[in-house]
């Protein structure tokens, strides 16, 4: 059997045993890519209408038996497996894709070798000629594959930290940092990495250079947030620091601010990051407000944010079985829920539920 691997984190790259194989056929790298990621069998027809699409049906299934042909040629063995309907990557051949690797790499929390793989976007500088449709599906990808590498990248930062490998933690926030140039969420992970590791005049030329690339770029100033980390009497480890419960079988984010006897926990709605929480000038105002009234609690539900991606979207029990797994690794005893669009209904099952643990 031979091994075909295909590397689809910048220009697509086939091996085979080892050996790479150039393959000038853009279309045919194309559909070694789609059928790669479809894992599965592949419609005849909307295989032809993603590389033809301006091309009548019966023209655009004769291209693709001669694509078909041409690219097994240059493979130098049958790798497909086709019907009248469908086609597919040959059950005989052992295919391995990088992405794929990629995120089993971050479904079981290995992170870094997670990032060592991607090496680049998915299919950067690659499109075959004339598919829009095919490019619209590469972007949703890219897309999603760079989602899971941030999420990668933070869960690195804050463990390294935590860890106290703040050389580590710097890396990795300085990858971040070139994802993005504008995030002062990822500035301030490289410029409080900076100054736990002790390097603070590295870290004011970070701070500098990202103050002038918002000045330049969006016309704006520093955040708050970002300004008091440079103060002097401000200490990296006393900021709010995001910790990791295990519950249900993955990791779920969480913060606490402040005390007080009685807790308050904030679950927003479609999405959230606990660590973006107080970016926004409305909701800085709402959260301060509630820190009045006690300790205040904030954590992503699984699949959003920092906490550990999932396949779907959890259900109402699930959720609040997260929720009570938060509210148990931060010993809350007397809570108020705050649960927006649909984590609502999500805390309202928990409050009927365990009335007896948390009786607030």
């Amino acid at each position: 059997m031979t091994a075909f691997s295909l590397g689809t984190f910048g220009f697509p790259e086939v091996h085979a045993d080892g050996r790479p194989i150039k393959l000038a056929l853009r279309k045919g790298l194309a559909l070694l890519v789609y059928l790669g990621e479809a894992r599965g069998a592949v419609a005849r027809e909307m295989m032809a209408t993603l590389l033809w699409p301006e091309t009548p049906r019966e023209t655009g299934l004769a291209r693709l038996r001669r694509l078909l042909h041409r690219t097994e040629i240059t493979l130098g063995q049958s790798v497909f497996e086709t019907d009248r309907s469908s086609l597919r990557w040959s059950s005989d051949v052992d295919m391995k894709l990088d992405s794929h690797l990629f995120e089993e790499a971050c479904d079981r929390g290995a992170f870094e070798q997670a990032c060592q793989i991607y090496r680049g976007d998915f299919l950067a500088g690659f499109a075959p000629e004339d598919c829009p449709e095919f490019d619209d599906w590469a972007f949703f990808r890219r897309e999603a594959l760079r989602g899971r590498l941030v999420h990668a990248l933070e869960r690195l930062v804050q463990d390294k930290n935590a860890a106290g490998d703040h050389s580590a933690a710097t890396a990795h926030a300085q990858r971040l940092v070139e994802l993005d140039p504008l995030s002062e969420v990822y500035g301030r992970h490289l410029i409080r990495s900076l100054l736990l590791s002790g390097d603070r005049s590295a870290a004011e030329r970070h701070h500098a250079a990202l103050t002038q690339r918002l000045r330049d770029e969006l016309g704006v100033a520093p955040e708050a947030e970002t300004e008091a980390l440079m103060s002097p009497a401000a200490a990296p480890h006393a900021l709010p620091t995001t910790r990791y419960v295990k519950g249900g079988g993955v990791h779920l984010a969480y913060q606490t601010y402040g005390n007080g006897p009685l807790d308050i926990l904030v679950m927003p709605g479609f999405v959230s990051h606990v660590e973006r929480a107080w970016e926004h000038p409305a909701s800085r105002t709402f959260l301060a407000s509630l820190m009045k009234l006690g300790r205040l609690i904030v954590f992503d539900r699984r699949g959003i944010g920092l906490s550990d991606r999932v396949g779907a979207a959890p259900g109402i029990d699930v959720t609040a079985e997260d929720i009570g797994t938060v509210l148990r690794a931060t010993n809350s005893r007397r809570v108020v829920l705050f649960g927006a669009s649909e984590c609502g209904p999500a805390c309202t099952n928990l409050r009927l539920t365990n009335r007896a643990v948390w009786p607030g």
